[in-house]
């Protein structure tokens, strides 16, 4: 049973999802030493970013307090590539429920957990609700800040907005997430990098990065504290996924990760993407003790739902794929300082990091 917190203070936990300058100092200069773009482009998963909120039943000034402390996000980063490296950001808002029929349908259970917590709070429901509705009012009049909403996986969206549109494929991308999801984005998006908030107190790193090359080891570690020692390749990691279970999203493993690491290690590299093809490698190499193995069509159900890359082609049949009208942009300056007085008299927008 879900315990709330009356007195949560919103702005707090939102303001504590931030990833701080001297954390995103480290990141940058861990992931782009090399770059010299004077751009880059921010995805924010908004989802990840309110899951905390639904702990508690605090609805005073709760949407002014959501919705500013969102919008704020988009100039803390802005205003830190500015100041910091003389770059542009770009800043995506991306908001799903993660809850679509293309993957509950293959796995009724997918994300049980956090789709029961939004479903009992309609009070913090209905804020987030208000507060999104808020944001979709003012963003189109910030320059250069969109908001995208879907029905699939936030990373599933972020990765078809990148592949499919070409201002976001002219300078690095960054993705703010705290889905264990997301691990798969750079495997199927080689020039992008997740950038996610760490909530240890107990440790000196408060926040950390991912990439193409280090994803499965980054995930390894995170769900199941193991260092894998060898390279692997990095399209696998939807596979490894699929063997072990997604704990945040209430995907239980099938077999351990050593198993799991060694059984891909089989899988040739012409291979990789067809699933048939690598469910046989898989197969082949089970032993007597593992002979209750899913069947193909049980197997490739899970896989369905988890792969981020079949989860995009299936994106891609949906109306919403194609709906581009967020970037749409209007001019009129005004227009948001009447909207700063209106709603977020007691947590405003900072205009001038925007």
């Amino acid at each position: 049973m879900q315990n709330y917190d009356k007195n949560m203070p919103i702005a707090q936990i939102m303001y504590g999802q931030y990833i701080k300058y001297d954390a995103l100092r480290n990141l940058v200069a861990l992931e782009f030493a090399s770059s010299n773009s004077n751009e880059v482009n921010i995805f924010i998963d908004v989802y990840e970013m309110l899951l905390p909120l639904y702990k508690s039943l605090n609805i005073k000034n709760s949407a002014e307090a959501i919705s500013s402390t969102l919008i704020n996000y988009a100039g803390h980063f802005r205003e830190y590539f500015k100041t910091r490296h003389g770059t542009y950001a770009n800043v995506i808002f991306v908001y799903s429920v993660a809850n679509s029929p293309n993957i509950t349908r293959f796995c009724p259970d997918y994300n049980a957990k956090y789709r029961n917590r939004i479903n009992s709070n309609d009070i913090m429901a209905e804020q987030v609700n208000l507060a999104l509705e808020r944001m979709k009012q003012i963003v189109p009049y910030l320059p250069n800040v969109f908001l995208k909403f879907g029905t699939v996986e936030a990373s599933v969206i972020i990765r078809d907005i990148i592949i499919s549109q070409p201002m976001f494929q002219e300078c690095p991308n960054i993705v703010i997430s705290a889905s264990q999801y997301a691990y798969q984005l750079p495997g199927h998006c080689p020039d992008t990098v997740v950038f996610r908030k760490k909530h240890l107190a107990d440790q000196m790193i408060t926040a950390y990065s991912y990439n193409f090359m280090n994803a499965i080891n980054a995930y390894a570690h995170e769900t199941r504290k193991v260092i894998i020692e060898e390279a692997l390749y990095p399209k696998l990691i939807s596979m490894l996924m699929a063997l072990t279970g997604i704990p945040g999203r209430n995907i239980k493993s099938l077999v351990n990760i050593g198993t799991a690491i060694n059984l891909i290690k089989l899988i040739p590299k012409e291979c990789i993407g067809d699933i048939r093809a690598m469910y046989t490698c898989i197969k082949d190499a089970m032993n007597e003790s593992n002979k209750n193995f899913l069947p193909f069509l049980e197997f490739n159900a899970r896989y369905t739902a988890i792969s981020i890359e079949t989860q995009g082609e299936l994106y891609r049949k949906l109306p919403e794929s194609n709906e581009f009208g967020f970037m749409s942009q209007l001019e009129d300056g005004l227009a948001v300082r009447y909207c700063n007085d209106k709603y977020y008299s007691t947590y405003p927008i900072e205009i001038t990091k925007l």
